[in-house]
């Protein structure tokens, strides 16, 4: 059964904009901003993420919980903000999956965000390829009852 038919789509896609529009008020000092379009293609996204990788979402958004800590960013312009926030929220919804859903959406955001800003240098490719493969096998050792060598966060 599709639950999805269920829930106001409009209503919910507006509420994820104003949502993710709401951050330009930390990220202006920052100097980024989303425009209303580079908010409504970020929405699109969660919600084509979400539909794909069959998953509902119950509140909030994903999308505004990463531009409310990433904006702090010493690695990000605003030539990139958008696209940037793009590829986390693929990141997000990969670590979601493959983190086994036992961490939460704010603690994993948080988490991202240390590992983007403290260990990656801003750099994404280094945060999926290193810090979020050794996280998978952390996770994965954990629950099939390993004990993976512990790494501070």
């Amino acid at each position: 059964m599709n639950l999805e038919a269920f829930l106001p789509k409009a209503y919910s896609d507006d509420v994820d904009k104003q949502l993710l529009l709401d951050t330009n008020q930390t990220a202006r000092q920052y100097g980024l901003q989303l425009s209303e379009q580079q908010a409504g293609e970020l929405v699109h996204a969660e919600s084509v993420l979400c539909r794909d990788g069959e998953r509902i979402r119950l509140g909030g958004s994903a999308a505004a919980l990463l531009a409310e800590a990433f904006c702090r960013s010493s690695y990000l312009s605003q030539q990139e903000y958008a696209s940037t926030l793009l590829q986390l929220l693929d990141i997000f919804y990969t670590a979601k999956e493959e983190s086994l859903e036992l961490i939460g959406d704010e603690e994993l955001v948080q988490l991202l965000f240390a590992w983007f800003e403290h260990r990656c240098g801003g750099s994404l490719e280094l945060l999926q390829s290193r810090e979020l493969e050794y996280f998978y096998r952390q996770v994965h050792d954990r629950a099939a009852g390993g004990m993976g060598a512990d790494r501070d966060a």
